[in-house]
């Protein structure tokens, strides 16, 4: 996975400022040397839907794992990992909250 090209982060989005009063478009600000949108950029942006439809299968299962009290509850053979499941959770809310502007 490693060999993955895309501009690092942060990307911005900025509202379009045409003027024109009907005008609802947004642009991604990429800091690129040439100022165009690499394959790897362009690539990112096409499998966004599906890594957020990820994200959100990630956070459906987490109330398998949680009980009324919020603690986690974990099959036997996943107790040592109840910490890196947390840590999952909370990247996966984070990501999906950007998305959408709201706390899930």
């Amino acid at each position: 996975m490693s060999d993955l090209e895309h501009t690092p982060g942060p990307w911005k989005i900025s509202k379009c400022e045409c003027g024109h009063p009907a005008c609802d478009s947004y642009f991604i600000n990429v800091t690129s040397s040439d100022g165009r949108l690499s394959l790897g950029d362009a690539q990112l942006i096409a499998a966004a839907p599906d890594m957020l439809d990820a994200l959100k299968g990630i956070l459906d299962c987490q109330e398998h794992f949680y009980t009324e009290q919020g603690g986690i509850r974990l099959p036997e053979q996943l107790s040592p990992w109840g910490g890196v499941l947390q840590v999952i959770f909370k990247v996966a809310r984070e990501a999906v909250t950007k998305v959408g502007g709201k706390e899930v």
